[in-house]
């Protein structure tokens, strides 16, 4: 069976069954605790997406690397926001976003890697990976 043809009603089983393993054998290592280990294959083309062009600056969860966690960036953030930031951060910096210029300078006026390719699709990908928590 593939991932992709296990019904919602079956992931959502599946993800109930596997936290409440982790909850009563906290010793089993998890590869992330804000990841699920069942991903849409959104989720999953997003994961290798985010592993690609992410992954060098930026934690799928709340942890800082060189650049902040991305964990649920989707529901803090609006997709249009995201979009326009991804393709093109320093625009928005030199354009006065607010939210743009705090983290610029939150993170030393260091600049993130613009990623012009990845389209919307893909975008979303992504964040379907980030935003699946648990």
């Amino acid at each position: 069976l593939m991932l992709g043809e296990i019904s919602n009603t079956s992931r959502q089983s599946l993800q109930i069954a596997t936290e409440s393993i982790y909850r009563e054998m906290p010793e089993l290592p998890h590869p992330n605790p804000m990841i699920p280990l069942v991903l849409t294959e959104d989720g999953l083309k997003g994961k290798a997406l985010f592993n690609e062009n992410c992954g060098m600056c930026h934690m799928p969860n709340d942890q800082l690397l060189v650049g902040s966690g991305l964990w649920q960036i989707g529901k803090r953030r609006p997709l249009d926001w995201i979009v326009k930031w991804i393709h093109n951060p320093m625009k928005m910096v030199n354009s006065g976003d607010p939210y743009a210029v705090e983290i610029y300078t939150k993170y030393n006026r260091f600049p993130m890697t613009a990623f012009p390719a990845l389209n919307e699709k893909q975008i979303k990908q992504i964040l379907a990976y980030l935003d699946a928590g648990m």
